[in-house]
């Protein structure tokens, strides 16, 4: 009996562990099931993906987007399969970001567009009278400018290149020549003073001979470089290089011409040749044409020579200026000289009144009585001022040099008569 009861412990107790095993084999089971059930719905999605999958690539992809795509994507190896999901989400998210940054850049540009649009219909309101200013007309605004790029501008192009040469670079290189002429005159001028000069006498056995130099400042040798590249270039095939070149060449113009600066030494020295030229005199040996002495001033010189010299520059720029382009005699020729050789001597004023007769200057001499004869060899006439100071009035008596002898005759005869009287004898008063 004791035997039977073990052995039904021990089949009771496999039977529990049969029972324990039969409950994890049946938890197995429900799991795997599960699982499988989860299997099956990712199988039916994985299918239903690649059904979607298919049907957008059915169309196939251009060569373009196949293009983009791999530089963005680049090849997929075959490990990226399980994470195919990952990849799409990232790309799909950067793609997505460019997509908004490239609406608000297309924003942008549409309302700089309408401004355009805008602008230009507001200054060519002709062309554009039936376009509208909206981005639904920008077709008709790109239609005018590929006609004016394929149309207009090659014409417009040709007729710049035509006038950058016609009224500027030839604009500018007759202002050159102009000035170099100007130059050249004013030296000619000189010359025909010079020959004047050379038949007068300066100091005993000498003339005097006036010269030129031409002064060198920094920007006015700027400003000769700037124009050499501009007309160098004339030729040249590169306008833009021209035309920046010209721009600099007009600006400087532009300031020198202003009349708020035009009056300034420097735009003077700039477009005035006079203001870029120097002048000075030589004392020329008569006989030997040798030069004695160069003259920039009188400083340094003594009283008679600063004289001689004052009026005979004085002489030679009176005719400089009274003489026409073309001429070698001044033809408004009549100067007043008011008591110019009062305090001078007399040999010195009958030299310079000399240089004034060779250049056919007409000389009118308001002098003092004291003078008269320096007077009597230079004036073919006279008029005498008197002034009463009683009454603070003055008067002109015009008389002639044989009346002045007359007055002078009878003055001496009083004067003898009024001294025999005294018991004086006088020698002549003339």
């Amino acid at each position: 009996m004791e035997g039977q009861e073990n052995h039904l412990a021990v089949t009771k107790a496999q039977w529990e562990a049969a029972k324990a095993e039969l409950a994890d084999i049946q938890a197995e089971k429900t799991r795997h099931s599960k699982c499988l059930w989860s299997l099956t719905k990712d199988l039916e999605h994985a299918e239903q993906h690649a059904q979607h999958a298919q049907d957008v690539m059915q169309p196939g992809l251009t060569d373009d987007v196949r293009s983009q795509l791999a530089e963005r994507v680049g090849d997929l190896q075959e490990s990226d399969l399980e994470r195919l999901a990952e990849l799409e989400g990232r790309h799909r998210k950067a793609i997505d970001k460019t997509r908004e940054s490239l609406n608000g850049r297309h924003q942008t540009a549409g309302r700089q567009a309408v401004g355009v649009m805008s602008a230009f219909r507001g200054r060519w309101e002709v062309t554009a009278a039936d376009w509208g200013s909206d981005i639904a007309s920008l077709p008709d605004y790109l239609a005018h400018l590929v006609h004016l790029e394929e149309e207009g501008l090659p014409a417009l192009v040709e007729q710049f290149q035509e006038r950058l040469s016609r009224h500027t670079t030839q604009s500018l290189a007759r202002l050159r020549e102009k000035m170099y002429a100007e130059q050249e005159d004013i030296r000619d001028r000189i010359e025909t003073i010079n020959q004047v000069l050379a038949r007068t006498e300066f100091r005993l056995g000498t003339h005097l001979k006036l010269g030129t130099r031409r002064e060198r400042y920094e920007h006015v040798q700027y400003f000769d470089k700037q124009l050499t590249d501009v007309l160098s270039q004339a030729g040249s095939d590169d306008h833009e290089v021209r035309f920046h070149q010209l721009q600099r060449v007009i600006e400087t113009l532009d300031k020198a011409s202003n009349p708020a600066t035009a009056q300034n030494l420097e735009s003077l020295r700039l477009l005035d040749p006079r203001y870029q030229m120097s002048f000075y005199a030589e004392e020329i040996d008569t006989a030997s044409q040798q030069v004695r002495d160069v003259l920039e001033s009188s400083s340094g010189k003594s009283g008679g020579e600063k004289e001689s010299f004052a009026g005979t520059i004085v002489a030679a720029s009176l005719a400089y200026v009274l003489t026409p382009d073309g001429g070698d005699q001044p033809i408004y020729c009549t100067v007043f000289l008011d008591e110019a050789f009062s305090n001078t001597a007399e040999a010195v004023s009958r030299r310079v009144l000399r240089v004034f007769r060779e250049l056919k200057i007409h000389v009118n001499l308001i002098t003092p009585y004291k003078n008269l004869n320096l007077a009597r060899e230079s004036a073919h006439s006279l008029l005498i001022v008197e002034r009463d100071p009683n009454q603070h009035e003055s008067q002109l008596c015009e008389v002639t040099w044989e009346d002045i002898d007359r007055h002078d005759a009878q003055r001496a005869a009083t004067l003898q008569a009024q001294a025999a009287d005294l018991g004086i004898e006088l020698e002549s008063m003339r």
